[in-house]
């Protein structure tokens, strides 16, 4: 397992204006998402909206993390995996399964919380 200091060690990491890991960040706005897509109450405004959010934080762990060797292929990996995600949440495959590109980025978080020690990284619970 990679310490998260090996993935992001510039003053502990790249931080958005709240001071949370963008990574943490994801995860929490996929989460809170999680009920109105199980109900089919998330149109397509919201998940334009969600891989838009989503699609930051990636562009900001691109423009700001400094990383080891050893983690940058992990990383790399892994944000090929959420711009998959993201891709399918906003349409822009031909397949247009929105709900297919949430579970791509779930299944790049919970690589991530196995991969990297961040500490009280939990899996999202994906049946309610």
């Amino acid at each position: 397992m990679l310490s998260l200091e090996a993935i992001v060690h510039v003053d502990h990491g790249p931080r958005n204006n709240a001071g949370q890991l963008p990574l943490t960040n994801i995860r929490a706005v996929v989460e809170q998402s999680l009920p109105q897509i199980r109900a089919n109450q998330f149109g397509d405004e919201h998940y334009n909206a969600l891989g838009q959010t989503i699609e930051t934080q990636v562009a900001y762990i691109v423009k700001n993390c400094k990383l080891e060797p050893s983690a940058d292929a992990v990383l790399h990996d892994l944000l090929e995996e959420l711009s998959s995600g993201i891709d399918r949440v906003t349409a822009r495959t031909a397949e247009n399964q929105r709900t297919h590109g949430v579970s791509y980025i779930i299944a790049a978080l919970d690589k991530y919380g196995r991969q990297f020690g961040h500490a009280g990284w939990t899996p999202i619970k994906v049946v309610p």
